[in-house]
């Protein structure tokens, strides 16, 4: 065994060379991974005793893609194209053999070798457009010359991770090696394209599934037709399916031109610099600010669910899916039992719908006890109330914390309700949180976690916890009523409200903030009011029949009281950072993601703006545009919200 250094190691056995690579925390493309790389592919190259040469990776996973930390930052070499030239032109057969993920540049620089093997539970893809970009190293055209245009198009613009098995079938991979053994499979397959004597396989010279009469003349066209609802907005996709258009159209070298000046035109833009701070929002939500010391999250296996609301027996399910034992009490048998009805409707819409198989179900069933006696619920580690009364919760929890074990977190859900009261009534008030499980269906992710006073840094980290283990984004806030959500978005309903009296159609304003981003019908969905019959407007109409205001005064008035009130929740301690009220007005209410949120759209376009605009609107409509005082500070100072 050669060792190269901190992160890199060479083994040769047998004629087969295996360089890896391991550079916690998931083996970035970063520039010390790529030298790694570069001098471990020079030295076997130059080895005699080296036929084929494996890449294979240390940790928890393959190459996760390139490092966005050196986004901005001066270039070092040897950069990423370099190194994957350099892979790709090797004269021995190069495997990359993958566990975890392989993503993004990582998955690219599987491309550019020879073959490609992966253990079982392994997951390849190219994620880039959920960043706003494009793969550029070389995706958009190796990748229609393994699966056809049709395919990667859809792969790429989609940006979802594909597992082993269904990567086999569409040709992304060449084999999958045994669970736990990737090492010698990777090493016995090498050994026998050896033993075969084939020619190496570059991908850049295949050419069959890129042929004219492989796929349809009007593909691009028909994409971008079928696809244009959910690409609206976006600038990413649209330059992946040039992108991948150069593919089919123009040699292979002037096709990595193409794609590098495509992605070098996204990374410059503002909507791939919003979603890249969202990408890390979101990651930061999970994370307690402050100096509290935390022991870490108490171990949760099983969780009691009270009520049978529809929202109860989907974290239910949730829950059960996780690999948690679940207890559902059903509180509403007077009525024949809400919660058996409830699950049973949430199991038949599941396998109807195609998101569950009938033994799915069958294994959720296993995991998930019904039952009509709280007193069971006495050895849960975690307990969310579910019901809808505001009396009757405060009961449930009493009744509880009677019965329960000294350390098990008991949560009250709602937007609405009374964390701290709701904590104090208790005898271990440092167990309560509160827990808004967003109801949205185009946002089912949101869950905001509310913490007291007394809320200890145990149970909070606990419930966090439990909120990612069921596949949410948990994002913590203070127990004020409305919690963040509800807070921001309550003030853009009220304005709308507002404008609509003094004479602007609905229609409009519904009309401004889907040109800004948001889905169709916002004002209604966030306001839980129709204003009247909205299909009787059309823009055009709307355009003659408009108040005496312009469309960007209009559009401020609604979306600043958004940023107005999230500095509020700042000054408040209702939020613990800006970005944290980015993730939940994007997930919870439908900002657009490549507008960043609007705490991150207001530094965009600058405080000192936001600050006089509210200033005119509070001259015109009165004190609800009164500015924050946090708002003052951050343009006193010229500071921003949302940049260091």
């Amino acid at each position: 065994m050669s060792n190269k250094g901190e992160i890199s190691s060479i083994a040769v056995e047998d004629g087969v060379g295996v360089l890896t690579i391991d550079s916690p925390p998931v083996n970035a493309l970063g520039v010390a991974v790529r030298r790694a790389l570069d001098e471990g592919i020079r030295e076997m190259v130059q080895d005699t005793s080296v036929d084929a040469i494996i890449l294979l990776c240390g940790g928890r996973t393959f190459f996760a893609g390139a490092d966005i930390s050196e986004f901005g930052k001066a270039p070092q070499v040897p950069l990423l194209p370099a190194v994957l030239e350099k892979i790709e032109n090797c004269p021995k057969p190069l495997i990359a053999a993958m566990h975890g993920t392989a993503l993004g540049g990582g998955y690219e620089l599987a491309l550019t070798c020879h073959y490609r093997i992966a253990a079982p539970s392994a997951k390849v893809g190219l994620p880039e457009v959920k960043l706003g970009l494009l793969p550029g190293a070389g995706g958009t055209q190796r990748l229609p010359r393994l699966v056809g245009p049709a395919m990667a198009l859809d792969l790429i613009v989609k940006g979802d991770q594909v597992p082993a098995v269904q990567a086999l079938q569409l040709g992304m991979i060449d084999a999958i090696a045994r669970e736990g053994q990737l090492r010698e499979d990777a090493i016995a397959y090498a050994r026998a394209i050896l033993a075969e004597g084939v020619p190496l396989r570059r991908i850049r010279d295949r050419n069959e599934k890129i042929a004219p009469d492989s796929f349809p003349a009007d593909l691009f066209d028909t994409f971008r037709a079928a696809n244009a609802a959910s690409m609206r907005g976006f600038k990413a996709p649209g330059h992946i399916v040039q992108a991948i258009g150069a593919s089919v159209r123009v040699p292979f070298d002037d096709g990595l031109l193409r794609e590098r000046a495509l992605f070098q035109e996204l990374r410059a833009s503002r909507e791939s610099a919003a979603q890249r701070y969202y990408f890390f929002a979101e990651r930061e939500a999970a994370k307690i600010a402050g100096n509290q010391k935390v022991s870490g999250p108490v171990p949760i296996t099983s969780v009691g669910i009270v009520g049978g609301t529809a929202m109860g027996i989907d974290i239910a399910m949730a829950a059960a899916d996780a690999g948690l034992a679940v207890t559902v009490i059903d509180i509403d048998t007077a009525a024949g039992g809400r919660a058996r009805r409830s699950i049973a409707d949430a199991y038949a819409a599941a396998v109807h719908d195609g998101r569950m198989t009938a033994e799915e179900v069958a294994r959720l069933q296993d995991r998930i006890a019904l039952a009509d006696d709280p007193a069971l619920l006495s050895a849960s580690d975690l307990i969310v109330e579910f019901d809808e009364d505001p009396a009757e919760k405060q009961r449930i929890i009493r009744r509880l914390d009677a019965i329960v074990r000294t350390d098990t977190i008991l949560a009250t859900s709602g937007n609405t309700i009374d964390v701290e009261g709701m904590a104090v009534s208790c005898s271990r008030p440092e167990r309560v949180v509160g827990m808004h499980f967003c109801a949205s269906a185009d946002a089912p992710r949101l869950v905001e976690a509310a913490r007291c006073a007394v809320t200890s840094p145990e149970a909070i980290a606990s419930a966090m916890h439990f909120v990612r283990r069921i596949g949410r984004v948990a994002v913590l806030t203070g127990p004020r009523r409305g919690f963040i959500a509800n807070r921001i978005m309550s003030a853009m309903a009220t304005q709308a409200r507002a404008a609509i009296a003094e004479g602007s159609p609905p229609g409009l304003l519904e009309a401004l903030l889907y040109d800004y981003g948001f889905p169709a019908d916002h004002i209604q969905q966030i306001s839980g009011t129709a204003f009247g019959d909205f299909d009787q407007y059309s823009t055009a109409t709307d355009r003659t029949r408009q108040a005496p205001v312009d469309d960007e005064e209009l559009l401020e008035r609604l979306l600043l009281p958004v940023v107005n009130e999230g500095a509020k929740l700042l000054e408040e301690k209702g939020a613990t950072r800006a970005s944290d009220i980015d993730v939940v007005a994007i997930l919870g209410y439908g900002w657009p993601v490549y507008r960043g949120g609007p705490m991150f759209w207001a530094d965009e376009i600058g405080l000192p703006r936001v600050l006089s605009t509210l200033n005119e609107l509070r001259a015109r409509h009165g004190e609800a545009f009164r500015p924050s005082a946090l708002l003052e500070e951050k343009v006193a100072l010229g500071a921003s919200f949302t940049r260091g």
